[in-house]
């Protein structure tokens, strides 16, 4: 319990009366009022989190429910198999060995690829995209060797580059 003044006489009386003693004034409860003003922000807290989490749930459903277009189709049917890196040109250059299989039933042609390169320490040292040019036939694997990547960094480790393919052109359905 504290002692507070009254608004209307200046008497000091108990926060736990009522009205004052000496003027008959209602006295407000400021705990009452501070109270109120809590709950009112723990609630709104809550509602933007679970608004936040609702709005975040929903793009992913939209994301994962849309119809791939005919090109995203077709890219997610084109596998890149193994990739042997070699370094050439005093090590400043990087060529690339590797497998594509065109599991679509129809032939596609330049295949986009994009490599993330990685240092020893995971650090990212930046992305190669790249096409290949060549036809790509329906239900078939090709091999492509020496395929000359670039320039790297001399710090980018090769086994840890990750690559995927992000394009193609070409195909008629």
């Amino acid at each position: 319990m504290s002692l507070i003044k009254c608004k209307e006489c200046g008497e000091v009386i108990s926060n736990k009366a009522k009205t004052c003693p000496k003027c008959g004034s209602p006295v407000k409860n400021k705990s009452i009022v501070r109270s109120i003003l809590f709950w009112i922000f723990i609630i709104f807290v809550i509602g933007t989190i679970f608004n936040t989490a609702t709005d975040r749930t929903q793009r992913q459903v939209n994301n994962e429910g849309r119809k791939l277009s005919k090109t995203e189709e077709a890219i997610k049917k084109i596998e890149l198999g193994y990739i042997r890196w070699e370094r050439v040109a005093f090590d400043t250059a990087i060529s690339a060995s590797f497998t594509l299989k065109n599991g679509n039933d129809f032939n596609v042609k330049d295949v986009e690829i994009s490599c993330t390169l990685f240092a020893m320490s995971g650090t990212e040292m930046g992305k190669k995209e790249f096409v290949i040019y060549d036809l790509f036939l329906a239900n078939s694997e090709q091999k492509i060797t020496n395929f000359n990547v670039g320039f790297v960094h001399p710090q980018v480790v090769e086994y840890l580059t990750k690559c995927e393919v992000i394009g193609v052109s070409g195909f008629r359905l």
